[in-house]
């Protein structure tokens, strides 16, 4: 039952951190700002401290950039803003 619950604690913190990413890389994208893994990190890190988020919750630069359902993410709202 214990593996239960950290699987599904994991499961949520990946979802919401998630959203964070899209968020950020949304106002990012609005202000024009260059979208990489540094970028978000730091716009990730302000809405925590804005919404006072469990700093539990935040992931680090390299792991934004490695893992693939956080890469995904930033990768196609890069994507975007090259091409406009």
């Amino acid at each position: 039952m214990n593996r239960s619950r950290a699987k599904d604690y994991q499961e949520n913190r990946i979802k919401m951190i998630q959203e964070l990413i899209k968020e950020s890389c949304e106002f990012l994208f609005e202000m024009k700002i260059i979208i990489n893994a540094t970028s978000i990190t730091k716009k990730v890190e302000e809405i925590c401290k804005e919404r006072k988020l469990n700093e539990k919750l935040l992931v680090d630069q390299k792991t934004i950039g490695r893992r693939k359902y956080y890469n995904n993410i930033w990768k196609s709202y890069q994507k975007k803003q090259n091409t406009s």
